[in-house]
């Protein structure tokens, strides 16, 4: 690809990255005044717990990688659709394009799960089915296949017990926004060879903007 239509591959696709991730965060943060949720007194209300972040990613990470490397027929689908459409549609895109989309993603998402759906049906039908019920919503919403709607519930429920356990919707948002941005830039650098296997290296992605 030239560099040309690459950047204009880049372009495109940050616009509408961007503009869809943007677009939820904005409804969420709608919802929430609308509803009178007052998140903000649940967003980074303590910055220490922030320290939970990276290690509470980790089981999301393995997750993510053994979804691409494990031989099970029913994750063939997920491995499928990222290789072949996540990879080279974030393919043209920088790093800090990455870290951009991750970011609103994070905030977007977690706050309308979450901090509203969660926090609504938890008050109508008690804290743990409302988890449960967002976590359902969450993962109707990724339904590429079965199995990834499924992976995409646990992991909803995954980040909405964290909410529930820290008390600061900060945690929350922090690991799904730094998942987020390992996956897609896994995922972005990664180049498939002639045998289906490989990878650039970071000099190659880093030219790749």
């Amino acid at each position: 690809m030239s560099d040309d239509a690459s950047n204009s591959a880049r372009v495109r696709i940050v616009f509408l990255a961007v503009g869809c991730e943007g677009g939820i965060c904005a409804l969420g943060l709608f919802l929430s005044v609308w509803l009178d949720l007052r998140l903000g007194q649940e967003m980074f209300r303590e910055p220490h717990e922030l320290l939970w972040a990276a290690p509470a990613t980790l089981p999301l990470l393995l997750v993510f990688f053994g979804c691409l490397n494990w031989p099970v027929k029913p994750l063939a689908g997920i491995k499928a659709f990222c290789e072949e459409v996540v990879r080279p549609l974030f393919r043209p895109c920088a790093w800090y394009d990455l870290a951009a989309i991750s970011i609103l993603a994070g905030v977007g998402e977690e706050v309308l799960f979450r901090g509203v759906l969660q926090n609504v049906l938890g008050g109508w039908l008690g804290p743990w089915i409302g988890m449960l019920a967002a976590s359902i919503l969450f993962g109707l919403c990724h339904l590429i296949t079965p199995t990834y709607a499924l992976v995409a519930g646990v992991i909803g429920f995954y980040l909405g017990w964290l909410w529930v356990t820290t008390g600061n919707l900060g945690v929350p948002i922090v690991v799904h926004a730094l998942y987020d941005f390992i996956a897609l830039v896994y995922l972005a650098k990664k180049k498939v060879t002639p045998a289906g296997e490989g990878e650039t290296s970071n000099a190659d992605f880093a030219d790749s903007r």
